[in-house]
């Protein structure tokens, strides 16, 4: 979105969008990202995919 100055603080925010269970126990998750800086300015707006396989999560 913009440039972020080097040493500005900032603040991320994230939000699990969706999460769709795929075969052998995996799932395919998806986050929506933002970085701001302090005064609400967005520096960065992204969806972040993570695929977590059958060993990603502990065992119960």
């Amino acid at each position: 979105m913009r440039p972020m100055p080097v040493g500005a603080r900032f603040r991320a925010r994230l939000r699990i969008a969706e999460v769709t269970p795929k075969p052998g126990d995996s799932f395919l998750l998806k986050e929506e990202v933002w970085l701001e800086l302090e005064d609400g300015t967005v520096t960065l707006a992204a969806e972040w995919l993570f695929f977590l396989g059958p060993r990603a999560l502990p065992e119960a």
